[in-house]
């Protein structure tokens, strides 16, 4: 008995374990690392950009302007109400404005439109010619044959082709597409479709008027031209029966 009394006594006192990071703590190291990666994401982003803003800052690239300079209306005439008969010349100056930038044409579409949507011809060429700085290239585009008129179209393209033959001006609605690369020096960047609407007021030529009509000249018009890029591997026109 004695030598149990003598038993060394239970030590109660509670043994400490460390607690987790409190709370506080815990979001400050969040918040450390959502900052890190904050920094990472704009650095990557200035990276990535510094070089587009430079070359726009030092390039300027600018589309190209397109003018029809001169249009001659040699023939225009409805046969039986049903058939049309044309033959319409147009010169066309293609200015790039750039100082530094060169363009490539690899080839274009036209089309030539009388009372829309009414299509009455449709034009393609391989361009394939390089365009420098600062440069205006003209081109000659024609459109000439026959057209039938679709039922769908009868009533308004006869309607305005009898309102405009009074005074032998007509409106047309001439559309392009070019198929460009952008030219710094020798290297050629891209593919890109530049599409161009041009609305004109062509005049009769002179020795197709009546001796009774007013005298009219054709005015030299601006096109409109949106800029579009396009995939290297998008090359419709080449599947295009009617292009060969």
């Amino acid at each position: 008995m004695a030598d149990l009394e003598k038993q060394v006594p239970i030590n109660t006192k509670p043994i400490k374990i460390n607690d987790p990071l409190p709370p506080k703590r815990r979001r400050n190291c969040c918040r450390s690392c959502l900052s890190v990666l904050l920094k990472i994401i704009i650095t990557v982003i200035i990276l990535a950009g510094l070089p587009i803003a430079l070359f726009f800052i030092i390039v300027n690239p600018q589309k190209m302007k397109v003018t029809i300079t001169e249009a001659t209306l040699n023939q225009f005439s409805l046969t039986n109400n049903t058939n049309f008969k044309y033959n319409l010349d147009l010169n066309l100056a293609i200015r790039n404005p750039n100082r530094i930038m060169g363009f490539h044409y690899e080839s274009f579409n036209s089309w030539l439109y009388y009372g829309n949507p009414m299509e009455i011809n449709y034009e393609w060429s391989k361009g394939n010619f390089n365009q420098g700085k600062k440069n205006t290239t003209v081109r000659e585009l024609s459109f000439k044959g026959n057209q039938t008129l679709a039922l769908g179209f009868y009533d308004a393209v006869i309607s305005k082709f009898n309102r405009e033959k009074s005074g032998e001006v007509f409106s047309f609605d001439v559309k392009m597409e070019f198929w460009v690369k952008v030219k710094l020096g020798k290297i050629k960047i891209g593919t890109f479709i530049p599409r161009i609407d041009c609305e004109l007021k062509v005049p009769l030529s002179d020795g197709r008027r009546n001796a009774t009509t007013t005298t009219s000249t054709f005015k030299a018009t601006k096109c409109d031209v949106v800029f579009r890029a396009t995939s290297i591997f998008d090359r419709g026109f080449e599947n295009c029966k009617s292009c060969n």
